[in-house]
């Protein structure tokens, strides 16, 4: 990347600034402590396992692999807040640099990095024991990669860096493994505005994304018998599916899921869960009341008796289960995912204060400076909506699909909003951006292939 001017180094210590203001606020407000929230002891008790257990288990590896790391280095658990916390800051000023890439000025990028550092997935979740915070911040650290390996694409290093990136998030928190396809999706994308298609540079970020999570799965499968990132998929899914089973549709059920559907039918009656067609009417209210109860109070113990404490056989029942409900239940499962769309996208939107404050002043600025004319930055703003809205509509769509839409997935759904919003705005009210050379400018709407030829020369 090129040398930062003195300009630069200076825009790079507002975001230091923050960083300090923020961590004496997080002080002040009890956020330095850690925090155990549902699923903590699952991952504190994994670091404390065996490397075969922790890759046999329902939970991914990384979070519980930092733990054991962070206890080894500082004796426990309680670097977790500032561990997060910094690689938060980090993260945010790779994506301010990858917005320098774009061609972004150095001012605009400050502007649209630091909404980053006051996102509610930040804020609310660095100082607990939870995937959320730090799956959120490599996310933000892989797409600022990406931004800068797009103009950048004869660098090794930061290949390397982008696959280890990628590879990593989904590490952590499974739910980003969508980021698998997003970045060739996007890369399609951009080429297409640009109207270039370069083959090797979209071969190139789909085998970084993609070769590392096969990799991955195969050794899962030759070492633990299950090919796949995680034995969890069914255990998100029995949740929603798991409440279409009636007691008329177990003869019909295939031979291995008929004893695990009796003996959860079983367990719904003695604990009084409440069928979601029992005021005559699909209820999608009791749908979402349900889920936990349906998955790790219903299921998940029914699955257990029969199969005993081995996550991969548990996690291959409840797949087949979920799977088979789904299919004789479509009507039920198509209200349910429509239902979930609709909560999803809204509450992405609105739970992003900083992306509202920014669309609205953008509006304002549409509506009081409507002789004012862009003159720069309307390509990247383009690109960058783009990556914005195809992470959150591909998160969307996996929420929907298997989960509910619950407020911590949808925040770190719609990180990437603000900076968009917060750009926009700059752009409309005709803010200096600062620092914008005529390289820079040129480099906003050039392919991969000439950026490429500029770095070799």
């Amino acid at each position: 990347m090129r040398q930062l001017t003195k300009n630069q180094k200076l825009y790079a210590k507002v975001i230091g600034l923050q960083l300090l203001f923020l961590a004496v606020m997080l002080v002040l407000v009890g956020k330095w402590r850690p925090e155990a929230g549902a699923d903590s002891q699952s991952y504190v008790h994994l670091s404390q396992a065996s490397f075969t257990e922790v890759f046999s288990s329902s939970r991914t590896a990384g979070y519980p692999l930092l733990i054991r790391a962070l206890r080894f280095l500082v004796g426990g658990e309680n670097a977790i807040p500032a561990f997060q916390f910094l690689a938060h800051g980090f993260s945010t000023w790779v994506f301010c640099l990858g917005l320098m890439a774009m061609g972004f000025g150095a001012l605009h990028a400050i502007l649209g990095a630091s909404g980053l550092l006051y996102a509610t997935i930040f804020l609310t979740h660095v100082n607990r024991l939870l995937t959320d915070s730090l799956g959120a911040s490599l996310a933000i650290l892989s797409a600022g990669l990406f931004l800068i390996l797009w103009h950048r694409p004869r660098s090794r290093k930061l290949w390397l860096a982008f696959t280890a990136s990628v590879f990593l998030d989904y590490q952590v928190r499974p739910a980003y493994l969508y980021l698998i396809a997003v970045f060739p999706f996007v890369a399609l994308v951009w080429m297409g505005l640009a109207r270039s298609f370069d083959s090797r540079m979209f071969g190139k970020i789909l085998a970084a994304c993609a070769l590392p999570f096969l990799l991955f799965c195969g050794f899962r499968g030759v070492g633990f018998g299950h090919f796949g990132l995680v034995s969890f998929g069914g255990m998100n899914l029995i949740g929603i599916a798991g409440q279409f089973l009636t007691d008329e549709q177990i003869p019909s059920l295939p031979e291995h899921l008929r004893e695990l559907a009796s003996v959860a039918q079983r367990i719904k009656r003695e604990n009084n869960v409440l069928s979601p067609f029992a005021h005559g009417v699909f209820d999608y209210h009791i749908v979402a009341s349900n889920f936990n109860t349906t998955t790790h109070h219903v299921f998940y113990p029914a699955a257990s008796l029969l199969v005993g404490d081995d996550q991969i056989k548990i996690n291959r029942l409840l797949t087949d289960m979920a799977r088979v409900l789904v299919m004789r239940s479509p009507g039920p499962f198509a209200h349910v995912v429509y239902l979930n769309l609709q909560m999803a996208i809204g509450g992405t939107l609105l739970r992003n204060f900083l992306f509202l404050f920014g669309i609205l002043a953008a509006f304002m600025a549409y509506l009081f400076n409507r002789g004012h004319n862009p003159k720069n930055n309307g390509a990247a703003l383009l690109r960058l909506w783009s990556l914005s809205a195809t992470y959150m509509l591909a998160g969307v769509a996996i929420i929907a699909t298997i989960e509910l839409p619950v407020g911590r997935y949808l925040d770190a759904l719609g990180i990437f909003l603000t900076p968009c919003a917060l750009l926009t705005a700059a752009s409309r009210w005709g803010m200096p951006s600062a620092l914008r050379s005529s390289a820079t400018l040129s480099a906003e709407n050039a392919s991969p292939t000439e950026l490429s030829r500029q770095s070799a020369a």
